[in-house]
Order: structure tokens, then C-alpha cells, then sequence
């Protein structure tokens, strides 16, 4: 049986939120993972982010803080402590990357906050009258996104 790795799960879910920090098989991409953690000032060397994040070492104090302050996790969570009710009924209803999210969008100014959410909208639109559109008709065919 595999043993749990909270900070690996956890970095793997906020990092997979990033644009190429996964390779095509689903991976961490560790080095793009150390670029990103020193354009948010707290560096961390890619070796030590691949031994943390598949459970070869434990990660250091210094790295939990800088991944806290990366991508906003709490560090009781990236330690695999307890963490509050509140928290734990939060993660139970959404995942880890639905919760960065949000916490993002929160930050934002109120205009900004809104503009986001109309895309959203436009976007969630767009898929439906386009599965209504699949389900209705005998001659339409969805075209693969990644085959274009």
C-alpha cells in the first residue's frame, strides 16, 4: 500500500492549475514547478520539490513555508496535520485547485472580480448550447480540441 503524501497531493493539485506545470502524461513538471516558485521570490531547488512531492523526503520547514506563500496552502495542511472543521468540510465539498481559485478571485478588485465571472459564464454557455447542439442534431460531430 502506497504511503499518503499530503504535500505531493496538495502541490499537485495547485500546481495543475498552471499552464505547463503538468506534462502529457499528468506529472508534476518539477522544473517548471522551481521557475514558477522563484518568479514568486521562494526559491526552492527543483530536486528538493521532486523529493517532496513524491514522498522521498520529508519536506523541509523552509519549503512548506514557501509553498504556503506560493500557492496560498495552509501550512498545517501541507504538513498533514489536523486542520479545522471548517476546513476539512470545505476540502470535502471542493477540491484543493476549486479553493486556490477562489481564493484568488477574492483578492481581486471588484471589477476585475466580475469581468472573471462573466467569462465564466459566457464559457459554461458556450459547452451547454454546444452539448444541446450534439444531442439534438444526427449530423453534427464534436471535433477533438486537441487533434485541431
Amino acid at each position: 500500500m502506497k504511503k499518503k503524501n499530503p504535500f505531493g497531493e496538495l502541490v499537485l493539485q495547485a500546481a495543475s492549475m498552471h499552464r505547463g506545470m503538468l506534462k502529457d502524461d499528468g506529472r508534476l513538471n518539477t522544473a517548471e514547478l522551481a521557475r514558477y516558485y522563484r518568479r514568486k521570490e521562494h526559491p526552492v531547488p527543483q530536486e528538493t520539490l521532486w523529493r517532496n512531492v513524491n514522498g522521498k523526503t520529508k519536506p523541509s520547514e523552509n519549503t512548506i513555508e514557501a509553498t504556503s506563500q506560493v500557492f496560498g496552502i495552509p501550512k498545517e495542511l501541507l504538513r498533514g496535520e489536523p486542520v479545522p472543521t471548517e476546513i476539512t468540510d470545505l476540502l470535502g465539498r471542493y477540491t484543493m485547485r476549486t479553493v486556490l481559485i477562489a481564493q484568488k478571485l477574492e483578492r481581486l478588485p471588484k471589477d476585475v472580480f466580475h469581468n472573471i465571472i462573466e467569462q465564466i459564464e459566457r464559457a459554461t454557455d458556450r459547452e451547454e448550447q454546444l452539448h444541446k447542439a450534439l444531442r439534438l442534431s444526427n449530423n453534427v460531430e464534436s471535433i477533438d480540441k486537441h487533434r485541431r
